[in-house]
């Protein structure tokens, strides 16, 4: 089967991220969720401000046998001390939901995929040290 892998999707993401010439100039980690590593998880959202993609599940369309059509659901959480800007290391996070917006909505990622839309944001957690919220992106790609 010919496509790209879930992997291949995050990857292209996170670069696409990495590469954004406004997310560049503050984010301090862009990188993937590691649900199998809390330590770690704990370490990437406390290197603030931060980014942090996760595949939340998807559907297969394949009525056009021997092809898939595959829709993904990403959630990129944006990490950062205060919602509003709180001092010069901190753009908040609603900026970076704001830069989020535009470096993935319609973005191919650089691969031969059928779209990437947002589809909402949601308020994930927050303490008196960071405040966490994700806006989520629907990717469609094809296996044959």
């Amino acid at each position: 089967m010919i496509g790209y892998s879930i992997t291949d999707i995050e990857d292209a993401i996170i670069s696409t991220l990495k590469n954004d010439v406004n997310i560049k100039q503050y984010v301090r980690s862009v990188d993937r969720m590691p649900l199998e590593n809390k330590a770690l998880i704990k370490k990437l959202i406390f290197n603030y401000p931060a980014m942090i993609a996760m595949y939340i599940g998807g559907t297969d369309n394949s009525s056009i046998y021997p092809m898939v059509d595959h829709t993904g659901n990403f959630a990129i959480w944006c990490i950062d001390k205060s919602v509003r800007k709180a001092n010069d290391a901190s753009v908040g996070v609603y900026q970076m939901l704001n830069d989020l917006l535009f470096a993935l909505h319609g973005n191919n990622l650089g691969l031969d995929i059928i779209s990437t839309l947002s589809t909402g944001i949601s308020f994930e957690d927050a303490d008196e040290k960071i405040t966490i919220y994700s806006r989520d992106f629907q990717i469609s790609w094809r296996y044959q």
